[in-house]
């Protein structure tokens, strides 16, 4: 027996009994929104897309699937995708299951799970953790451009779990969330064209696909009630943060952050220092501890020290700028060698880690593109970062005694 049920209602509006089903479960599915012809036009879209990107990268687009699954901010760079973020049928179901005249888009994203490429599971979550606003109530809108099968990498949520309240948000690399044998864990299913309407509040993951042959694309918008105020005190290591213009406790901009529905510009009357949820454990400036909310500016930070800039009083750099030399790459591993964090035989290994890293870091600073996995910097921490944070506590201890 599978440790999972399979989600079998549907509805085919935001009517009545949708939002119960809603209110009660914190997800619903709601069928048949866009057309096939229409999906097959996004994946076409999407599909040019990834090719110009790869092109952009200098890789070919088999290289490029290997390490690039996520892609953020699709609207204001991609015709097609703004045109579907503006369609009635995507944002109006965001304001009715929210029940909000008026919405705003937090962000959008596309993630592909292909059968034989990076295919491995997105650990148990809420959204609203991650997020630099004060209201948990919002959703997110799941749209796949292919039907996606209950073992298909599909969504998986915890039934009714948007009532338990809010928790930290969750670190993927460093400590994710496991719940056990539940009976209460529910794989939706969904068709091309159809929504998946998630809580904010609601524990979901999605698995490895295994669907021989399928990509499973899903374009997923992420929405916010139009008065919810800007908080960046609970996700300031957020990307969505570059695009904000507003002073804390205001409403977010509506030149970044589309707006639908009529505003009138009064943010919920509430105190917006109230503490919603605990951040991360770490603080940004804690070079020496590892997250996966910081963790490119970290590595950065690692091999500063590593190559002696740290010691010589040299501005650090962003992590692409240090793996594009090879100079440094050679300090890294030479260096590596010689305190014994890792063996010679590691060298090819190595090579490959730092292409990996600079693939990923240089995806996100052109085109807010990701791994969405973080493979690539945990092997780092797991296989060296953390060797030589000891080894300088180490160190730093002998030190000072």
């Amino acid at each position: 027996m599978p440790d999972y049920s399979v989600n079998a209602m549907l509805f085919d509006s935001a009517n009545s009994n949708a939002l119960q089903f809603f209110g009660k479960h914190g997800y619903v599915l709601v069928s048949n929104v866009f057309a096939l012809e229409e999906t097959r036009t996004a994946n076409t879209a999407f599909d040019k897309m990834r090719h110009r990107f790869a092109g952009e990268m200098s890789l070919s687009i088999e290289k490029y699937d290997e390490r690039i699954c996520q892609w953020r901010d699709l609207w204001m760079t991609e015709p097609y995708f703004n045109d579907l973020l503006n369609d009635e049928r995507l944002h109006g179901v965001a304001q009715a299951f929210m029940q909000e005249e008026s919405v705003q888009l937090l962000h959008d994203h596309v993630i592909r799970k292909p059968y034989d490429a990076l295919n491995d599971t997105v650990p148990w979550h809420q959204d609203f953790p991650f997020w630099p606003v004060d209201t948990p109530n919002s959703l997110s809108c799941w749209v796949p451009f292919e039907d996606v099968s209950e073992h298909g990498g599909c969504l998986e949520v915890i039934d009714g779990s948007h009532l338990w309240g809010v928790s930290p948000p969750v670190d993927f690399i460093m400590d994710a969330k496991e719940f056990g044998y539940r009976e209460d864990i529910i794989r939706i299913p969904a068709q091309a064209g159809s929504i998946v309407i998630l809580h904010s509040l609601t524990w979901h993951r999605t698995n490895p696909n295994g669907d021989v042959g399928t990509y499973r694309p899903a374009y997923i918008t992420l929405w916010v009630p139009s008065h919810a105020r800007y908080r960046p005190d609970l996700a300031e290591w957020h990307p969505v943060n570059e695009h904000v213009t507003v002073e804390p406790g205001q409403c977010l901009n509506a030149d970044k952050f589309p707006r639908f529905g009529e505003f009138n510009g009064i943010p919920r009357d509430t105190d917006s220092n109230t503490p919603l949820h605990e951040g991360p454990s770490s603080a940004p400036g804690d070079m020496d501890k590892f997250d996966m909310f910081n963790a490119t500016a970290r590595i950065a930070y690692h091999i500063h020290r590593i190559i002696g800039d740290w010691e010589m009083g040299i501005p650090r750099k962003n992590l692409g700028e240090y793996l594009v030399d090879e100079k440094v790459r050679e300090w890294i591993v030479c260096r590596s060698f010689e305190q014994g964090i890792v063996n010679k035989e590691k060298r090819e290994w190595m090579e490959n880690l730092f292409d990996r890293l600079l693939v990923n870091s240089s995806a996100f600073q052109m085109h807010r593109a990701r791994n969405v996995y973080n493979d690539a910097y945990t092997e780092w921490w797991l296989h060296i970062g953390s060797k030589w944070v000891g080894l300088w506590e180490e160190t730093d201890g002998k030190s000072r005694r």
